[in-house]
């Protein structure tokens, strides 16, 4: 079996639900009861977001990488970063991480395509939404597309007033990416490269209206 590295604590509520993903996917395929092995390094997020707010991107590179290389000599065969934000320095981390690395961002880019959607929004702190790391990936997809608009602050105010907590309604973007990428941890896992076919769930959100869009 292998062990999954998670680079936890960015934030904790995020790390919590890889945890819980991962063991979820492991347990509904595998149904052997046994579990499988992950190591969580739940680092500072008040150092990493301040390094990345003001745009000290080499030493938000080299603080991750500094944590990477922690959960290398732990033994992971992999890692994966539970935040989108840290995503802005991916690239470097990639390139220089002990580990191989899944990525969040072009999790997302898969199950957008998987679910049939041409054009999505993107909602998220402002330097994800502003970071371009999304549209750097998503613009490699001819079929997906993803859009600001220059909205941060109109997102910002829609969430305050709608009729579920924001946190039920980010939660419900980025769920089924976050269920991709534990997927993906589960297969690597377990020995394999590739992710298999799931079809595309839509749940309504109680009080949101949400509704599955038209093909």
């Amino acid at each position: 079996m292998k062990s999954v590295g998670i680079i936890g604590g960015i934030g904790p509520q995020s790390t919590m639900d890889y945890y819980k993903f991962i063991i979820a996917e492991w347990r509904n395929r595998t149904q052997d009861g046994s579990y499988p092995s992950i190591i969580i390094n739940s680092i500072d997020p008040t150092k990493l977001l301040g390094l990345i707010g003001s745009q000290r991107f080499p030493e938000a590179a080299d603080y991750l990488l500094t944590e990477l290389r922690r959960l290398a000599n732990a033994g992971v065969d992999f890692g994966v970063l539970s935040a989108n934000g840290a995503h802005v320095v991916f690239d470097v981390l990639r390139d220089k991480s002990p580990i191989p690395l899944i990525s969040i961002v072009e999790a997302t880019c898969q199950e957008t395509i998987s679910c049939g959607l041409k054009r999505v929004g993107l909602f998220g702190a402002k330097f994800v939404m502003q970071g371009g790391f999304y549209f750097d990936i998503f613009i490699q997809e001819p079929n997906a597309a993803v859009e600001t608009h220059d909205c941060y602050e109109f997102l910002i105010d829609l969430a305050r007033n709608l009729p579920v907590p924001t946190s039920v309604f980010t939660a419900a973007i980025f769920a089924r990416a976050e269920r991709t990428a534990a997927t993906k941890c589960r297969l690597r896992l377990d020995g394999h490269t590739r992710s298999a076919e799931e079809p595309c769930k839509w749940e309504r959100l109680q009080g949101s209206h949400a509704r599955r869009p038209r093909r």
